[in-house]
């Protein structure tokens, strides 16, 4: 009988990797491996966005109704916010347009843009319209969670960041996505959207320009960033109180209604967190910024609009 020798294995590893260079890739196997070189980092400004309280709205959940508010704070289809900058700001585009990704999960939701600058590090058109999305979505959700009981704090970051929001994958990370997440948690400490100061620097650049005093865009960035007392610039969520013909929001809006329901959320959130003051806290503090919005801006005269002091202690 023939005895059989398999050989030496480094020889057979060697005739594979011949064969397997000899045998053709499929057109499917090649562009796939194009698609993986073609991917990248990009320069983008994105918001991380996190839903405060969640595991206590979890636990109260089961209630129907609490189970709608809790879905609705979770559903963040992205081409609504889009709509709802174009028809707000009169933009002759469509949601289509933009290069806005999204990806929401549990209760954080992450919203980026491309961050267009020039050679001198300035917001160009597209630069500060897309900026201008971002942070317009950002408010709009931030007071839709507050107008239904959900707090929220968020850091908003620009720099290199992977962000594919694709039916296929969700995947988002990178040195942009790591700051605005460390803002966040670290340094918002209140409920509130902070910018981190390269985005803070784009902006003030861009309104300090003679050129851009009467684009709508500048109108938006002035009226909803504001500096606060500790520090870090942060997205005004009550901006659209204030009237004046030559603000963002030139006409009376009628958002009592909103405005009643924040109140009576703020008012029960202060009462249940008394026993708390770390929480107390965190509420009393919008809960401050939403009645001097109020005041400021003139609706302060209805009395059953603002957080009484009973709840709120002078």
């Amino acid at each position: 009988m023939q005895e059989h020798h398999p050989g030496n294995p480094l020889n057979n590893l060697e005739k594979l990797l011949k064969q397997a260079n000899q045998t053709p890739k499929s057109q499917d196997a090649l562009d796939d491996s194009q698609e993986r070189r073609n991917k990248h980092y990009e320069d983008r400004v994105v918001v991380f966005l996190d839903i405060l309280g969640f595991k206590d709205f979890i636990r109260k959940s089961q209630a129907a109704e609490n189970l709608d508010n809790l879905i609705f704070a979770l559903e963040q289809p992205k081409n609504p916010s889009a709509n709802k900058f174009i028809s707000t700001w009169k933009i002759e585009k469509t949601a289509d347009d933009y290069d806005d990704k999204l990806t929401t999960f549990s209760d954080f939701f992450a919203f980026s843009v491309p961050l267009k600058v020039d050679e001198n590090d300035r917001l160009t058109v597209e630069g500060a319209e897309n900026l201008a999305l971002l942070i317009y979505t950002s408010f709009f959700r931030a007071r839709e969670l507050l107008t239904h009981g959900f707090l929220c704090r968020g850091g908003i970051s620009a720099g290199w960041l992977y962000h594919d929001d694709s039916n296929e994958n969700q995947i988002l990370f990178g040195p942009a996505f790591n700051r605005a997440y460390q803002l966040e948690s670290e340094l918002a400490s209140i409920p509130r959207i902070i910018l981190d100061s390269k985005v803070k620097n784009l902006i003030y650049d861009y309104n300090k320009s003679p050129d851009n005093a009467s684009c709508k865009f500048y109108k938006l960035f002035d009226a909803h960033i504001k500096q606060a007392i500790d520090g870090p610039a942060y997205i005004d969520i009550f901006a659209d109180f204030y009237t004046k013909t030559e603000s963002a929001y030139p006409t009376y809006l009628d958002i009592d209604k909103d405005i009643i329901a924040i109140r009576n959320h703020l008012c029960e959130k202060l009462q249940d967190s008394t026993d708390n003051p770390h929480v107390f806290h965190k509420i009393s503090s919008i809960s401050r910024l939403f009645n001097k919005a109020l005041k400021d801006s003139g609706r302060g005269h209805n009395q059953s609009l603002l957080v009484p002091s009973e709840y709120l202690p002078e």
